[in-house]
Order: structure tokens, then C-alpha cells, then sequence
């Protein structure tokens, strides 16, 4: 079962987001529409609002997949290609390994034509304790 879900980031930006999360399969699956307000070069999206997007949408899928939250040890990104303004690209996420409080997630972010835009790996910890 798919569930949507949505959060600050895309609601407060010039980035609109649909997203969809498997939970029993542990993945993310999602549209993206870049507009103005994220233009890095010209006429293309900051490598930053790219970063910060996967940040998202993997912070998305592991809320909605464990139980207890989890926070961003560390992401690599891989830019392939330029992603342009105004084009829409799908995010694909999905937990691939678990070891203990660690969460390994691996994702992409593609354009329509399949091509690779941004693909990366991050680690997630689950808290020791309460804050």
C-alpha cells in the first residue's frame, strides 16, 4: 500500500512534490517540479536544492518506515547531469541494508527521459535516547 505524504520543505519552496512510500517494501517513489526560486546556474537547479531534496524525501520514506525516528549520519551525491528549471524529475529511494541502529538508503533523482540527474547513498542512525 502506497500512503502520500508531503512536509515543510516543498510546502514553503519554489519545489513542488508529490511523494508516495511503500512502507512494507521500504521505498519512495516521487515527482518533483523545480521553479525559479532554486536556479543555480542559468537556467538550471542549484546542486544545493538537489542535496537538500534527497535529504527530504529520504527523511520522508524513514519516518514513515521505522518506528522511531531516525537522523542523517552522512550522504554522498553524485551529480550526473544538469537538471533544468522547470523540468520534472522522479526521486526513487529505498532502505538497503540494516545493521543495528544504522540505515543504509540508497537513492536517485532521474529525469522523465530516464537519465540520471543526482544518484547517492546515505547512512541514518537511529537515536540512542531520547532528547
Amino acid at each position: 500500500p502506497l500512503r502520500t505524504t508531503q512536509n515543510n520543505f516543498v510546502r514553503h519552496s519554489d519545489v513542488r512534490v508529490r511523494a508516495y512510500i511503500n512502507r512494507k517494501e521500504r521505498k519512495l517513489l516521487s515527482v518533483v517540479g523545480f521553479g525559479a526560486q532554486v536556479e543555480g546556474p542559468p537556467g538550471l537547479v542549484h546542486g544545493g536544492a538537489l542535496f537538500t531534496l534527497a535529504d527530504t524525501m529520504l527523511a520522508m520514506m524513514t519516518i514513515e518506515v521505522f518506528p522511531s525516528p531516525l537522523l542523517t549520519g552522512s550522504m554522498t551525491i553524485n551529480y550526473r547531469g544538469p537538471t533544468k528549471l522547470g523540468e520534472c524529475v522522479v526521486c526513487e529511494a529505498s532502505v538497503v541494508s540494516e545493521e543495528g541502529r544504522k540505515v543504509s538508503v540508497g537513492f536517485a533523482i532521474k529525469g522523465l527521459d530516464g537519465g540520471v540527474r543526482v544518484e547517492g547513498t546515505g547512512l541514518w542512525l537511529q537515536r540512542k535516547s531520547k532528547i
